[in-house]
């Protein structure tokens, strides 16, 4: 199942224009009950101890798979790495120390958000909470 819909792409190296690019856009959004859910593979016991004093219940699992060692049996993730985190459901202001948190390795931040607001000078709907996120992909040459 496929929707009509399309979605832009800014692609640049530099990390600051696309965090710049990323307000803007929620300046526009409706951000109520907003929150934002985060993808990374981290690969460092450095970057994994500044990505949790961002997020201090991380939810992790090994990158060689969950009966390698995960959050969820209280594994030490220091042992596990590299580690893949998935953890869902944080205040839209983590997005950005998260970012900061993970540098050099690769992440994903999806901000899922109520609603975009119509904008009839650029032949924009209102587009529905189903389809109102954005994400922002750091580190990676793909999306």
């Amino acid at each position: 199942m496929s929707n009509s819909d399309a979605a832009a792409v800014l692609r640049t190296p530099d990390l600051a224009r696309a965090l710049r690019a990323v307000r803007t856009l929620l300046d526009i959004a409706d951000t109520t009950g907003g929150e934002v859910d985060f993808e990374a593979v981290i690969r460092s016991p450095e970057v994994l101890a500044r990505v949790r004093e961002v997020l201090p219940a991380l939810k992790w699992s090994a990158a060689a798979g969950r009966e390698h060692g995960s959050s969820d049996a209280g594994d030490d993730p220091v042992r596990c790495l590299p580690v893949s985190v998935f953890d869902l459901c944080h205040p839209l202001d983590l997005a950005e120390p998260f970012v900061a948190a993970l540098c050099p390795d690769p992440a994903a931040v999806r901000f899922d958000l109520n609603a975009w607001p119509e904008v009839p000078e650029a032949g924009l709907e209102y587009v529905s909470q189903k389809y109102a996120y954005l994400t922002l992909s750091v580190n990676s040459r793909y999306l």
